[in-house]
């Protein structure tokens, strides 16, 4: 097995640009809707505002955590892909 992990593929790295683009569009495409429901169907009342509010609140932290995830990880993919080896040599240089 080899001790350095293997390069990360353009392909990867574009597959985590587009999630999370995905995760904040979600998110915009339920925000959107939960918020402005409320004022839509003409029956407004408090509690459902605060209890829509609520729910909101749940899924933008879900959604935040979400993509900090996603943002970790392609920056995780970015590193491993520009990658190389130090030299035996160097390291032990360094080392004393």
């Amino acid at each position: 097995m080899d001790p350095v992990a293997a390069s990360s593929s353009t392909y990867s790295i574009a597959f985590g640009k587009l999630a999370i683009i995905i995760t904040f569009v979600a998110w915009v495409a339920y925000a959107i809707p939960t918020l402005t429901d409320e004022f839509r169907q003409g029956n407004f009342s408090w509690s459902s505002f605060i209890e829509s509010l609520t729910c909101l609140l749940m899924v933008t932290l879900l959604g935040l955590s979400a993509r900090l995830y996603l943002f970790a990880r392609h920056g995780a993919l970015t590193r491993a892909r520009v990658h190389r080896r130090a030299a035996r040599g160097l390291l032990t240089a360094a080392r004393h």
